[in-house]
């Protein structure tokens, strides 16, 4: 397989988006939120000349028509939608790479599904999310934000500015990225499929 363009399959009741390109070892690319396959393109086109790349939008994510409420969208569906891609395109053994929180899915999904894998890169996967969700480290967390208050303005920032405008940029389908300026929101056109 050389290249091709945008492909959908079925896993489960839900409709997946991907894309892939070149031969050889299988490399699986996951995106986080707020973005899309798009968001590897970059990594899709230099990895193909040497693997088989495939670069797919989560459940929620553009193009794909899945519509649910966003609270729908669990760390175990997603790692799940992820396995059964692997095994509708019988490509596993895999090499997993995941940003953000499509790197905590991808980590999850090796967790619970060692053989379909040969190796997880994680690229600032989404630790606040697995300390959450692990009801150990909740203890920890909070000892961090209350010794360090600049740590805690910092994530009440980040969430502020940037979680909080991407989340709800995501639900109402806006995918352009944005930029703050001095003179206010400068927009860059929205890439087609």
């Amino acid at each position: 397989m050389q290249s091709s363009g945008l492909k959908i399959a079925k896993v489960g009741e839900i409709s997946l988006a991907y894309r892939e390109a070149g031969q050889g070892d299988p490399v699986f690319f996951v995106h986080g939120i707020p973005t899309d396959y798009r968001a590897w393109d970059a990594q899709v086109g230099l990895f193909s000349a040497n693997y088989h790349v495939i670069a797919y939008s989560r459940r929620l994510a553009n193009p794909n028509h899945n519509r649910e409420d966003y609270a729908g969208s669990t760390i175990e569906n997603n790692s799940a939608d992820l396995a059964g891609l692997i095994h509708e395109l019988d490509v596993s053994p895999v090499h997993l790479v995941g940003h953000s929180y499509g790197g905590f899915a991808a980590a999850y999904c090796a967790a619970t599904n060692p053989g379909l894998f040969h190796t997880l890169t994680l690229v600032e996967p989404a630790v606040s999310t697995i300390l959450l969700t692990n009801r150990k480290s909740i203890p920890q967390l909070l000892s961090l934000l209350l010794r360090s208050p600049s740590t805690a303005m910092s994530a009440a920032r980040f969430q502020r500015t940037s979680l909080d405008p991407s989340l709800a940029a995501f639900q109402r389908g806006d995918f352009r990225r944005r930029s703050k300026t001095q003179s206010g929101w400068d927009h860059e056109p929205e890439r087609s499929l």
